[in-house]
């Protein structure tokens, strides 16, 4: 990147960090948590650099520039950054959400059930907050659970062995802190309003229904997925689609660029549909990675008779165990992260996990195969959606570039593997100097 974009990252990472800090203080109840995310968000502190890159702030601060970069005239980027970090700071308390639905579609255990009940509270809470239009938080809708589940924020994450380091190191200065560890609703009443603060932020039509439908919608398809993996295929991309908060996300930063020029009358159904389109784009992506998606069906089909010959030779029995030692980790990996944290997954889910490996390597060739089949559609009729969008005026044209690079960088983003700098938002190491 150059070093106007390079400077462009650090004010939006910057603007995001004072965001976040001011969240703390004026979002999120006082409690251990609280005390420990304004250490860990210090300024000038090792654990702060640490905290944004495992928190997915670093990855956040780039993709706004790349979203944003030549739509935003140079002058006017001072007005945009703030409205730009109040998202990032509601996607980063998403990290906290995301993490409480890992393990949730593996078999009910009595403790993965408890913390499906508990998620399934916060997302009907923060439903209800967004059909409110108080700019005053609800305590009494903010009430914790009279049963609070014992849930390590540690083991509930994709990076715990750095979140453990991070707490030894805290406790070891602040030793009559206790209980940061199992803290969780305060962070999830933080996540909540910083939603509902998304959402009151963007007024103008049609983007504040397009905002607020989506962030609606994400929460209850989570719900939808709590109660019952019984799905049809088409009913699994509409979850799917729905609780990828693209809609929202895109929404909102159509809405920045619409301040930024004349008005001008718009379609709105022609940017839901694109925004819906991209929606479809980025989950299949984030599930299965962009290398099984666009390979041709005979590679794919050699990729599939690789895992079997691997099962013959090896005797491994267990689908995680073949993908992980698998020939080609990287075309495997958004199928073996979900599968490793037990999180909901559009192919994997159509796999009958009870069946020989053998049955489930068929299986998911047939899934992968139109899964790859929906992408190839919907990625030209994206093209087309954007290209009419591109026609119809200048703001119209300029969200259809938002857009399309929104889903590049998501497929970017999903060549990688998913334990590396680049191939996650929220993951360990520094990728400053970079979606699940």
């Amino acid at each position: 990147m150059d070093q106007r974009h390079y400077t462009h990252v650090q004010h939006v990472r910057a603007a995001t960090h004072a965001d976040l800090r001011a969240s703390v203080d004026t979002l999120m109840p006082a409690s251990p948590a609280a005390t420990f995310w304004r250490w860990a968000l210090e300024p000038g502190t090792a654990q702060c650099e640490d905290w944004l890159q495992l928190m997915g702030v670093n990855q956040l601060a780039i993709l706004t520039i790349g979203l944003l970069d030549g739509l935003i005239p140079e002058e006017q980027w001072a007005a945009v950054i703030p409205h730009a970090a109040r998202l990032n700071t509601y996607l980063t308390y998403e990290v906290v959400s995301d993490n409480l639905a890992i393990g949730c579609a593996a078999p009910r255990l009595p403790a993965i059930d408890s913390r499906c009940t508990l998620l399934a509270t916060f997302n009907t809470a923060v439903i209800a907050r967004l059909t409110d239009t108080s700019h005053v938080r609800s305590d009494a809708l903010w009430l914790a659970p009279s049963v609070m589940p014992r849930i390590s924020l540690v083991d509930q994450s994709l990076t715990a062995a750095h979140l453990r380091a991070m707490l030894a190191t805290f406790q070891r200065d602040h030793p009559k802190v206790i209980g940061v560890e199992h803290d969780l609703w305060p962070l999830l009443i933080a996540n909540g309003e910083t939603a509902h603060r998304v959402a009151i932020a963007v007024q103008t039509d049609p983007f504040h229904d397009l905002v607020v439908s989506g962030l609606i919608a994400r929460y209850a398809g989570v719900n939808r997925l709590l109660e019952s993996r019984d799905v049809t295929w088409d009913e699994r991309l509409i979850t799917g689609r729905d609780t990828i908060l693209v809609q929202p996300v895109l929404a909102y930063y159509a809405a920045l660029l619409q301040t930024t020029m004349a008005p001008e009358p718009l379609e709105a159904h022609a940017i839901a549909s694109a925004l819906q389109q991209a929606a479809v784009l980025v989950r299949l992506l984030n599930d299965i990675g962009t290398p099984l998606l666009e390979m041709s069906d005979r590679d794919r089909a050699h990729q599939i008779q690789q895992l079997r010959c691997q099962a013959y030779q090896t005797h491994v029995t267990v689908l995680q165990d073949l993908l992980r030692d698998a020939v080609e980790p990287a075309v495997w990996t958004r199928l073996l992260k979900d599968l490793q944290y037990g999180e909901w997954n559009f192919a994997i889910d159509a796999v009958p996990a009870s069946t020989p490996v053998a049955a489930q390597l068929d299986s998911l060739e047939q899934h992968l195969s139109q899964a790859a089949r929906i992408y190839a559609i919907t990625q030209e009729t994206f093209g087309s959606s954007t290209t009419c969008l591109k026609h119809s005026g200048a703001l119209a044209g300029q969200i259809a570039t938002l857009t399309e690079r929104f889903v590049q960088f998501h497929r970017a983003l999903y060549q990688q593997l998913f334990t590396s700098t680049t191939g996650e938002y929220a993951s360990a190491g520094s990728v400053l100097g970079v979606g699940g």
